[in-house]
């Protein structure tokens, strides 16, 4: 008896020390501060990476860094456009805190940001960056050391028509190969999956060889050849380049992830993944985004992978881009002073339902508690509800509709709205109105759809 009461102590001692193992190989010990990366891909719609169970290859190396970490499956943009969801990333707080929802405004140097917290921390920070609206035009150069622009989009191209990826890429590489800047925190903005949709060879064809149509991805948002009436074949064949686009970026991605492990950065580097917003293929009438204030332009991946972090999990609570700032600040171990409207993801009073809010200019803002979404209107009068549950892709308006709990609901979704609205009223918010806009800023955003 006695012996046998023995052996059943070594066992569980020899459990103990195998699990001990287990979480110190998967979550090692911090030894220095960690790096930080912080990847915005413009455009990414959630629902077409492989991650998240999308069908078709589109996404191998990003699905590589969500098995490498957590992967969050309802994360909501801010906006559904890239200037003031960006600002939120940087910011933690909602466009109408932030104040920069048109591109008359920028950030003022006042505001707190990310780049600005970790660099009084002791941070290295730098920030690689394409595409006409995530530039020190509207004060994203704040808090940065390094602020590289010139990938931006040309204003021979417009914008649209850039190819990004590669200078971006390099740029990026050459930065990580060099030495003294540990503990870094690095800003990524790939541009190349916003529309126009053109990627280069082979990825062009990748995903619809068979098109023999004449739409070649270019003009997406103000061409006729998708209609009305709507051309099924042409719009397949946009949502097929989308995924060319998304494969292509997906390499050079992968490109930074091998980069990270050939320098033997990788063991103490976190990386969060996102991006500003999606893009409509017809989902409700529209193409491209910036339009309205649906689930096919706000609902973007939000992927971490940490070293200190579980692997291989996921996570339903909804969350929003809001919560960036705080989360990788708290991942890092940073007391933050930013006076955020997010929270940290990684804590666990983070995992309950709290209200989720989006906006566009200042005609539509939404609000979604767990499933119930409604969206507001400039009268702040609720012109749109939606159970997410059951009808994911909002068609059934239960403001036109209304099932047996639509009056409960609506009274909790105005209740939010109206103490939020109070809330953002008594601020002051972080943008300053810009100087007489720039002829060739002002021509990019024209050709993008954001000026008119």
């Amino acid at each position: 008896m006695k012996a046998k009461l023995i052996l059943i102590c070594l066992c569980l001692l020899l459990a103990i020390v195998a699990v001990k193992a287990l979480l110190s190989d998967r979550v090692p010990a911090r030894n220095k501060s960690p790096n930080l990366i912080l990847i915005s891909i413009d455009s990414l719609r959630a629902d077409h990476l492989g991650c998240y169970h999308y069908g078709k290859p589109t996404s191998p190396n990003i699905d590589r860094l969500a098995k490498q970490g957590i992967l969050f499956t309802d994360c909501t943009a801010s906006s559904s456009w890239t200037l003031p969801s960006h600002v939120s990333m940087m910011t933690g707080m909602y466009p109408s805190s932030h104040g920069v929802i048109n591109p008359n405004f920028k950030l003022r140097d006042e505001a707190d940001t990310l780049a600005e917290q970790l660099k009084s921390n002791g941070y290295s920070t730098a920030a690689f960056v394409s595409g006409p609206l995530v530039t020190s035009t509207f004060g994203f150069d704040q808090g940065f050391d390094i602020f590289e622009e010139s990938n931006s989009s040309t204003l021979e191209e417009k914008g649209a028509g850039d190819i990004t990826s590669p200078g971006l890429t390099q740029a990026i590489i050459s930065w990580l190969k060099k030495p003294g800047k540990d503990p870094f925190f690095l800003f990524l903005h790939f541009w190349d999956v916003h529309y126009d949709y053109i990627p280069p060879d082979p990825y062009a064809g990748l995903f619809d060889r068979d098109y023999t149509g004449t739409f070649d991805g270019r003009d997406y948002v103000h061409t006729d050849i998708l209609g009305p009436p709507v051309d099924a074949n042409a719009l397949n064949h946009a949502q097929a380049l989308y995924d060319g686009e998304l494969r292509w970026v997906d390499y050079h991605v992968g490109l930074i992830l091998d980069a990270l492990e050939e320098l033997d950065l990788d063991t103490h580097t976190v990386i969060l993944l996102t991006s500003d917003h999606g893009d409509e293929f017809n989902d409700h009438g529209n193409l491209g985004h910036g339009k309205n204030l649906y689930e096919s332009t706000l609902r973007v991946p939000l992927i971490l992978a940490s070293p200190y972090h579980p692997k291989g999990v996921e996570i339903s609570t909804p969350t929003s881009i809001v919560d960036i700032p705080a989360t990788l600040l708290d991942a890092v171990g940073v007391v933050s002073s930013i006076p955020t409207e997010g929270a940290s993801i990684l804590a666990q009073s983070a995992h309950t339902a709290r209200p989720i809010f989006s906006e566009l200019h200042e005609e539509f803002k939404s609000v979604r508690i767990g499933v119930n979404k409604g969206i507001f209107d400039s009268r702040d009068q609720l012109i749109e509800a939606y159970d997410l549950a059951t009808d994911p892709r909002e068609y059934s308006n239960l403001v036109s509709n209304p099932n047996t709990s639509f009056e409960m609901t609506a009274r909790k979704l105005k209740e939010k709205y109206t103490t939020w609205q109070d809330t953002v009223r008594k601020k002051q918010n972080w943008a300053v109105r810009r100087a007489k806009q720039q002829e060739e800023i002002s021509e990019q955003l024209r050709s993008l759809g954001y000026l008119h």
